[in-house]
């Protein structure tokens, strides 16, 4: 990935701060403060940094909104594909004050120049203001004008919030952010409502799925980590929500969103070296009570790092037991489950 961008909008009251661009790419439109990531910086560490540099204020409360991709974007001579990270900044230090490449304006929400940004902003940016976060992709032309594009709202139901203590362990003083990640993972049913789980050589169970790259849109990792670990490509059905892990005793701070899926064509597994030394292996079950039986049973499980079991199991058996809820709230079967998000 050659470049990967940041946009923060101030918001404040009913106003939301943008900014003209003065020079280069975008000259002479509004829209949010932004720029490139730098190698080794975090995504929030540049778009504080780009912030600072363009307008002069340091955030001190601030929320990604968006994760956006604009496919075939013609960039500097090049066809780029560029992700964007769009954030909301509620409270940070300093009045905005102009630069080289920004000059900051103030606009009530009801009165947004959205003739005076690019139009993808049309799309996305009502959304966030509502308080959505949401993941868009856009397909640009050679004049830089999307052709087509989609849109949906990450799931915002939390599941459940996990760490040490809820699980029994001993907590400790380290802190839990210090390491962030984002994972997808997948319920996977099959076309006769079939149940697919990994098992592994330690003898214990977990879904399909894995970590969210950068510059990855949450979905298509998930699609990504059902092909290469179960073997299949997979549509999403359902969002079922999202699992809040603090893991003190290996620092970290990781949100889990589950979907449900059904597995429509089988390409072979594509495993890493972790996972094959891992052991991973797609076993079917009958139904959704027999996959969760298997996520409960404490006596298969090999000894491991405690710990780190307690919390793979533990989310998993919360996402399953919640697709459970919405499969008898449609009262209809896997093979009956219909389109996406419906």
């Amino acid at each position: 990935m050659s470049l990967i961008t940041t946009s923060v909008f101030l918001r404040k009251d009913n106003k939301i701060l943008l900014g003209l661009k003065k020079r280069g790419f975008g000259v002479g439109k509004l829209m949010g403060i932004g720029g490139k990531t730098e190698t080794g910086e975090s995504i929030e560490d540049a778009a504080k940094r780009e912030l600072f540099e363009e307008v002069g204020v340091r955030a001190t409360k601030m929320e990604r909104m968006a994760t956006i991709i604009f496919n075939n974007l013609h960039y500097r001579g090049e066809v780029e594909r560029l992700p964007m990270y769009v954030f909301i900044a509620t409270e940070w230090e300093g009045e905005p004050q102009a630069s080289d490449e920004m000059e900051p304006q103030w606009f009530t929400l009801s009165d947004i120049p959205y003739n005076k940004m690019w139009r993808d902003a049309q799309v996305y940016l009502p959304e966030i203001l509502r308080g959505k976060k949401i993941e868009a992709q856009f397909e640009y032309n050679e004049s830089n004008d999307f052709t087509d594009y989609w849109l949906h709202e990450t799931p915002a139901k939390i599941l459940a919030q996990l760490d040490d203590e809820k699980l029994g362990f001993k907590k400790t003083d380290v802190d839990s952010r210090s390491n962030c990640r984002v994972a997808a993972r997948a319920v996977l049913i099959d076309k006769t409502g079939r149940v697919g789980l990994m098992r592994t050589k330690a003898n214990y169970y977990q879904v399909p799925g894995g970590g969210v790259d950068d510059g990855e849109l949450i979905e298509t990792a998930l699609l990504r980590e059902i092909a290469e670990e179960a073997g299949y490509q997979a549509s999403v059905i359902y969002p079922l929500g999202k699992v809040i892990e603090d893991r003190h005793f290996k620092p970290l701070h990781q949100v889990d969103y589950y979907y449900l899926c059904r597995a429509e064509k089988y390409v072979g597994q594509s495993l890493t070296q972790d996972e094959i030394e891992k052991g991973l292996e797609l076993v079917w079950f009958d139904d959704i009570d027999s996959a969760l039986k298997a996520l409960e049973n404490k006596d298969l499980r090999i000894e491991l790092p405690k710990e780190k079991i307690a919390f793979i199991c533990a989310r998993d058996i919360v996402a399953v037991t919640e697709a459970r809820r919405i499969l008898n709230l449609r009262k209809i079967g896997g093979a009956s489950l219909k389109g996406r998000h419906e």
